[in-house]
């Protein structure tokens, strides 16, 4: 819960910094079902994506994208490892490529779906 609300305070800082200095933020939250994916687009046209949703949910992304005309993004975020939070950057990825994906640099033992 703690990692959550440093999170939420970093990307509200820079929500703040960006909206007050260059412009409007645009985030939107995408409905992927069980799991998390958000899209934030940038006065600079640079778009970032935090979490993918689960495996299933990666086509969901892939739409969205498309439909807000989005082929390039400046980063992916990872918030941890687990299936519902990144299991969609397998599907969508090969057409919309990321300049930099970050994560927290954990990946958890036994973890199946990352063995496959």
């Amino acid at each position: 819960m703690k990692k959550l609300k440093v999170f939420f305070s970093i990307f509200l800082a820079i929500f703040i910094t960006y909206s007050s200095c260059f412009g409007a933020l645009i985030v939107h939250f995408i409905d992927v079902g069980q799991g998390d994916c958000i899209l934030i687009q940038m006065p600079n046209n640079k778009n970032i994506l935090v979490d993918t949703g689960n495996l299933s949910a990666g086509y969901k992304v892939k739409q969205y994208l498309k439909s807000k005309s989005i082929s390039r993004l400046e980063c992916i975020v990872v918030t941890h490892m687990h299936p519902d939070h990144v299991g969609g950057i397998f599907n969508f990825l090969p057409q919309h490529r990321a300049n930099i994906i970050y994560y927290n640099g954990y990946c958890p033992q036994n973890n199946e779906f990352f063995l496959n």
